[in-house]
């Protein structure tokens, strides 16, 4: 029989064995329930518990035979599927997965593959999970239900792998997000205009043990002034005139036990300020007219603006800033990671054709070159803007230049702003040069060449009219 080539396997049969040694709690048989491999920790569990020594050989055995309350059979069984059971055998608790091993669509063995070797492991595992619980690093759903409710509201949300790039910005970007994994803290995300920071924030929920929970997202810069406080907080029946019969939730209640995305979080007024930090610190909520509600929500914040500036306008509350930017995560404006621009402009030309039912194979080298060099003040929106655009108004099968007006006429004007800038800066450069040396001349004309003299008329220390005189090749005369 010839080797089967597979692109993501190649262990010897030694280091297969060894890995399935290291695995432990593993049991294979064939379709006839023959034993295949049978782990050490399997085989002194038994004896240790049965009182009684196994065979020296178990492997040929009838699984039945030496580990009668084993659930293996079972997938042997045809439309058997992967699954946990959950059972006692021997005098111990165990959990296992249990799933068919089938080569050509026929079942031809199957594994029972204990999840933890003992109960103790067993205990401490839920421990863990009830600790992780409590203080809010991860909260499980209590029902099927409930579980299969919460998968629906993620469809549709951005994961890391959104996160497109691999310069060394958007690498680290990657990793701080990862780093984040099983945090609970506050994040404040900060960046330009478009750089993608909604994506982050809906990356960090989805890696996080909250992901199965809410993730409600609020533009604060969209809520008028007067309806923050309802918005935020809720309000009961019957508290002004218009509110809505049986009260209404606030976005904090919504949120209970997954994520509060605040965009544009410096829009917050001033004077609810006080009252959002009240919230952070307390974890609970009073609905307007209402009482207090404990509620277990993590914040996520976005501003593309200098809190610190605004602090020292009095337009932010310097508390509320320290208790938002408990872990501070910056993303780069595109100017900063151009080398990603070829990434983004094919990934974003394959979207656009699935949405806009085109067939774009790609674009110009000389129009791909363009997009790299501009620097794209809007960031990664006003480039998929731009291609979006571009490729409405394309009628063949490749964007060129031509597709880019725009882009090639701000591309020329920074261009000629920079040349101009660097001319003046230049020009400024000489002139100051040249009106410092005739000063310098002239001084030492009228002092003789003394330069001690020339020096005080300057206003200047000796020595330092001695490296100037050098630095411009004046002759003393």
């Amino acid at each position: 029989m010839g080797k089967t080539y597979h692109p993501n396997f190649d262990l010897t049969l030694d280091e297969c064995r060894a890995v399935l040694d290291a695995i432990g709690g593993l049991v294979i048989v064939d379709e006839n329930g023959i034993i295949k491999y049978f782990s050490d920790d399997i085989r002194s569990g038994i004896e240790e518990l049965n009182s009684k020594k196994l065979p020296e050989k178990i492997v040929g055995n009838k699984i039945r035979d030496v580990h009668p309350t084993t659930k293996i059979i079972q997938a042997l069984e045809e439309g058997s599927k992967d699954e946990i059971q959950i059972y006692y055998g021997s005098g111990t608790l165990n959990v296992t997965r249990i799933l068919p091993v089938k080569s050509d669509g026929r079942i031809v063995g199957a594994v029972d593959l204990d999840v933890f070797k003992t109960s103790w492991e067993l205990a401490l595992f839920l421990n863990r999970i009830k600790e992780l619980e409590k203080n809010g690093t991860i909260k499980l759903p209590e029902t099927i239900e409930e579980f299969s409710h919460q998968r629906k509201q993620r469809i549709g949300k951005y994961t890391v792998a959104d996160i497109l790039g691999n310069s060394p910005e958007m690498n680290k970007l990657r990793d701080d997000i990862y780093q984040l994994m099983e945090s609970t803290s506050t994040v404040l995300i900060t960046g330009e205009t478009g750089t993608g920071k909604e994506i982050a924030s809906h990356a960090l929920h989805n890696i996080s043990g909250r992901q199965l929970f809410p993730f409600i997202e609020i533009n604060c810069a969209a809520i008028p002034e007067n309806l923050f406080e309802a918005e935020f907080f809720g309000y009961e029946e019957g508290t002004f005139t218009g509110a809505i019969k049986g009260g209404k939730p606030g976005i904090f209640e919504q949120a209970n036990n997954g994520t509060l995305f605040l965009d544009e979080v410096d829009q917050i007024p001033w004077h609810m300020q006080p009252k959002l930090l009240r919230v952070l610190q307390e974890q609970e909520v009073s609905r307007i007219g209402g009482h207090k509600i404990p509620i277990n929500v993590r914040i996520i914040a976005a501003t593309n603006k200098d809190l610190k500036k605004m602090i020292v306008s009095n337009e932010f509350r310097e508390d509320l800033y320290y208790r938002l930017n408990v872990v501070n995560i910056k993303i780069p404006p595109l100017r900063e990671h151009k080398d990603d621009i070829p990434v983004l402009v094919h990934h974003r030309i394959a979207r656009m054709n699935h949405i806009l039912n085109r067939n774009i194979r790609g674009i110009t080298p000389d129009a791909l070159s363009l997009l790299c060099q501009y620097s794209w003040p809007g960031n990664v929106r006003e480039l998929f803007n731009c291609l979006e655009r571009a490729i409405n108004m394309c009628n063949q099968d490749m964007l060129t230049l031509d597709h880019f007006a725009d882009i090639q006429y701000y591309a020329r004007e920074e261009q000629l702003r920079s040349s101009y800038q660097t001319t003046l800066s230049n020009g400024l450069e000489a002139l100051l040069h040249s009106t410092e040396k005739n000063a310098i001349e002239h001084a030492l004309r009228i002092s003789d060449n003394n330069k001690t003299k020339a020096a005080q008329i300057l206003g200047i220390a000796r020595t330092s009219l001695h490296n100037k005189i050098k630095k411009y090749g004046i002759h003393l005369k």
